[in-house]
């Protein structure tokens, strides 16, 4: 099984634009090659720098790839999985990881994380929670109220124009500063 998987890492531990390059390249691209229908490919993104850089995005107009950003700070309402299915995981990881500790054993190596992780991913990732993820996105079936009733919009008020003081407060030697007294 692991033969089939890819993992890349960098120094920071965090994704670079190298590692949003790869993945185009090395994953995305290549598993969505064979199954698109006409010249071109959407591929939906939630704004990340790696996603952002030059050579992604020649990259991507040079293979017919079309890049949708989403709206910042929206991805945990538009993204399916990320509504239905990482949040399981998660947990079904923990309760692995948990078992572990139980058992007295307080370190693990990349395989203890691969089979720890093979496992979870089978109870979280199911079809069912796959299917949940796309309704509670509104996106099958399409309802776009389903994400738009949870924006709460934030009343702001305008700031005032700047306040300018008259040619008699200027003459008399306008002091902008905040009054000491009531006087």
């Amino acid at each position: 099984m692991y033969s089939s998987w890819k993992i890349a890492v960098s120094e920071t531990r965090w994704t670079n634009d190298e590692i949003g390059l790869w993945w185009l390249q090395e994953i995305f691209e290549p598993a969505t090659r064979r199954s698109r229908r006409g010249r071109y490919r959407l591929l939906i993104l939630d704004g990340h720098h790696s996603h952002n850089t030059p050579e992604f995005d020649e990259y991507c107009t040079k293979y017919d790839i079309i890049t949708l950003f989403m709206p910042p700070h929206a991805s945990h309402l538009l993204q399916p999985l990320d509504v239905a299915c990482f949040s399981p995981l998660k947990r079904a990881y923990g309760r692995r990881v948990e078992e572990l500790i139980r058992l007295n054993q307080h370190y693990m190596d990349k395989s203890d994380f691969l089979r720890l992780y093979i496992a979870a991913r089978l109870e979280a990732i199911t079809e069912q929670n796959v299917r949940a993820g796309f309704r509670a996105a509104g996106l099958v079936p399409l309802d776009p109220s389903v994400v738009l009733d949870q924006l709460t919009p934030v009343p702001r008020t305008p700031t005032p124009p700047p306040f300018l003081p008259s040619s008699q407060e200027l003459e008399q030697g306008w002091n902008p500063a905040t009054p000491r007294t009531v006087i």
